[in-house]
């Protein structure tokens, strides 16, 4: 009876103490982990994080690259844009366009490298830009398709301040390429021909240099706001079309 009363003392005593270390441990990783969330806020204890990592207390992070961004970017935009596109007036109005402008995306994500793809649809801006182009984009077709051209002869379109492109890259898919022989982009931004390569104030040309646009694409560089810009327009472009311009502006 003593040595079973004094066995059950120490395994009781035992038994108290390992559960107060436990506890006092929990507490301390608790007080550590609320510690280490408002130092983090502030950007401090990086060393902290490390051992707290080390340690179990918090778990370890896996490696994390910008290419992995990028390839979830690539993977994932194409299913967001056409989510996206659903919810806009575009879908409802011209269904017609909507639908193939998605067609035309898929196309773009297969033929563009990731670099000029991410860029092309980063920060929504290509459905605000499609979106808004809609009602362009189908009079211009209407208009191609009520032209009556000469054999032999097709017509060029000018896209008057172009920005990075966008009018003109779903209209050389869209539109029938034996009508239209080029697409000029106009823009004051972008960088002259001679030029290596786009200045960090430009617009970069890359995507326009791809190759695989069914109807070309051109770019020029001009203020319309200058009136010696203006006649070289006329000089290099209307002057020398061979059939009618159309001008989008």
């Amino acid at each position: 009876m003593l040595f079973q009363a004094v066995s059950a003392g120490i395994f009781g005593t035992v038994f108290g103490f390992r559960l107060l270390r436990h506890r006092r441990n929990s507490r301390r990783k608790q007080g550590a982990v609320s510690g280490l969330r408002d130092s983090s806020k502030a950007g401090e204890n990086p060393a902290e994080i490390v051992a707290l990592r080390q340690s179990g207390v918090l778990p370890v992070e896996k490696p994390h690259t910008l290419a992995q961004d990028e390839d979830q970017s690539v993977n994932d935009s194409l299913e967001w844009l056409e989510a996206e596109l659903r919810t806009m007036p575009i879908w409802e109005s011209y269904p017609e366009i909507a639908e193939k402008s998605v067609q035309i995306l898929r196309g773009w994500r297969e033929r563009f490298p990731k670099k000029i793809w991410i860029r092309t649809v980063k920060k929504e801006r290509i459905l605000k830009e499609l979106n808004e182009s809609a009602p362009v984009i189908h009079r211009t077709l209407e208009l191609i398709e009520q032209m009556q051209l000469v054999e032999g002869v097709k017509c060029e379109i000018l896209d008057l301040c172009s920005g990075f492109g966008y009018l003109s890259m779903f209209l050389s898919e869209l539109l029938p390429s034996e009508k239209v022989e080029r697409l000029v982009l106009l823009d004051k931004c972008w960088p002259l021909h001679t030029q290596p390569e786009a200045l960090p104030t430009q617009i970069t040309k890359e995507h326009i240099n791809l190759p695989g646009w069914p109807i070309p694409l051109i770019t020029r560089k001009n203020d319309i706001k200058k009136g010696r810009q203006r006649r070289d327009v006329d000089e290099h472009v209307f002057q020398r079309a061979k059939g009618p311009v159309l001008i989008l502006a």
